[in-house]
């Protein structure tokens, strides 16, 4: 039924918005919070400037893992090919491209 089909939309878009976005959220409004005697603070910038800086912090962090994880998987192919040419005779085509791969990634 269309009501349940948009509840679960709904309840999936609040877990998200939760575990993703109202950490930052809240942190940027007690920061601002801490400094709204001050005349000169502008929330609105002050904000977006967070959330920004937040968000780039995040996609760092994400990259890091992904280049670890994608490091790793280089690592098992690499592995693999040196099992798959130490069992080949390097005079075949297969031996020779296994080779000169493994070779150039050293």
């Amino acid at each position: 039924d269309e009501a349940e089909e948009v509840q679960l939309f709904v309840d999936e878009y609040k877990k998200y918005c939760s575990d993703n976005v109202m950490k930052q959220v809240t942190l940027g409004m007690m920061n601002i919070l801490k400094n709204k005697d001050d005349p000169d603070f502008d929330v609105v910038d002050y904000l977006g400037d967070f959330l920004i800086q937040e968000g780039k912090k995040l996609e760092r962090e994400g990259e890091d893992v992904a280049k670890k994880e994608f490091d790793a998987v280089l690592k098992h192919v690499d592995e693999m090919s040196s099992r798959l040419i130490e069992g080949r005779d390097d005079s075949t085509i297969a031996g020779t491209v296994f080779s000169n791969f493994s070779s150039s990634r050293a």
